[in-house]
């Protein structure tokens, strides 16, 4: 049974080469991005692991713009 399914997917895979193409290619990227998102979260939660209460462990951002009005 597995050797028919093999077989016909092959005949498809020759048969239809751009669809085929086209959706191994969107494969690739929906892979590659997940893979690439799950490492950039991964080492964004791994940051103060080494300390013992890093649960009570707060970051305070601040962002600091000067906007000179100049009168002319």
């Amino acid at each position: 049974m597995i050797k028919y399914f093999f077989k016909l997917t092959f005949r498809n895979i020759r048969k239809y080469k751009v669809n085929t193409i086209i959706s191994l290619l969107g494969l690739t990227v929906g892979l590659s991005s997940f893979i690439l998102i799950a490492s950039y979260i991964k080492h964004e939660l791994s940051f103060n692991k080494y300390n013992e209460n890093y649960k009570r462990i707060f970051v305070a951002n601040t962002n600091l713009s000067l906007h000179l009005i100049v009168f002319l």
